[in-house]
């Protein structure tokens, strides 16, 4: 009979007999989808596999996530930050901007490096020269000969940016040389000016003799720190002899104990050999001035 027969419960989207278990109704999310990919329109009746299912989900959920993406690129794409032409003079000398040239000795040439921030600083600070970002100059003249600027014009044009770099730049400088101490052992944190007033001698003069001492010294060692405070002060304190305990010690070795015996000195008490300019009785001396009078 007719209708008796084993019923067909196939997938709508493809003619596969189902199970039981992987049926599944047709949400109407998923109606117009459906109805396109197959040209008929689902009725309550029918369901998909679990297969056409998952792709049915797959490409509503791609398609709503599309929009999202697209409305926050230009968002953030029309951001920018704000420019202003540099329109602002001030009296402040500056070398050549282009990168064509060097800005030390306008030579052209391929070989030219840029001029580092560290380099460009020092120059304002030390020359009151200014210059430009991205200047360049030959490799040699970094280290040699970048003081000898010959600036080209008398002022320099900034933007706003650039006022503010500077302002922060000298506030930065001044933080740190009120941070700063006396550190003897780093050869950038004293000028030559300052080598000057310390020691009485150059920085250049400095340096050759501290080449001059390196390696003579075995026993104690011994830095740049170490040497320098040798001509600030000596905390040993002065004697009768007019100087301080460690000289005397060494000119009287020089000048008479190296000569007189052949034994090792070793390590004694020098100090019975040297007088306490605070324990000498200077009575004796001030009667006799007394007693003698004025002379005629």
């Amino acid at each position: 009979m007719p209708g008796s027969g084993k019923k067909h419960y196939g997938c709508f989207n493809r003619p596969k007999r189902v199970r039981q278990k992987d049926r599944h109704i047709i949400p109407s999310r998923n109606g117009a989808f459906i109805a396109k990919l197959t040209g008929r329109t689902p009725s309550h009746s029918d369901f998909l596999c679990n297969k056409c299912r998952c792709m049915c989900q797959h490409h509503i959920k791609k398609k709503t996530s599309i929009p999202s993406k697209v409305q926050q690129v230009p968002a953030q794409s029309t951001e920018a930050p704000p420019f202003s032409p540099p329109s602002i003079p001030l009296p402040f000398p500056s070398t050549s901007r282009g990168h064509a040239s060097c800005c030390v000795c306008k030579r052209q040439g391929p070989k030219l490096v840029v001029v580092p921030v560290g380099v460009r600083h020092h120059i304002f600070i030390t020359k009151e020269v200014i210059i430009p970002t991205g200047a360049r100059c030959c490799p040699n003249h970094i280290q040699q000969n970048i003081d000898n600027l010959n600036p080209l014009s008398d002022s320099t044009l900034f933007n706003k940016t650039g006022i503010t770099e500077l302002v922060k730049f000298l506030r930065n400088e001044v933080l740190k040389k009120e941070r700063t101490r006396l550190d003897f052992d780093s050869s950038g944190n004293l000028a030559s000016a300052d080598y000057q007033s310390l020691l009485g001698i150059p920085k250049s003069a400095f340096e050759d003799l501290l080449k001059y001492v390196e390696g003579k010294v075995k026993v104690t060692p011994y830095g740049e720190g170490d040497v320098k405070a040798w001509y600030c002060k000596c905390r040993a304190g002065a004697r009768v002899v007019g100087m301080c305990s460690n000289v005397a010690a060494i000119l009287w070795y020089l000048g008479h104990a190296r000569h007189q015996r052949n034994e090792k000195l070793g390590v004694r008490d020098w100090g019975e050999f040297v007088d306490d300019a605070t324990l000498v009785d200077d009575s004796g001396s001030s009667s006799e001035s007394d007693e003698s009078g004025p002379e005629e």
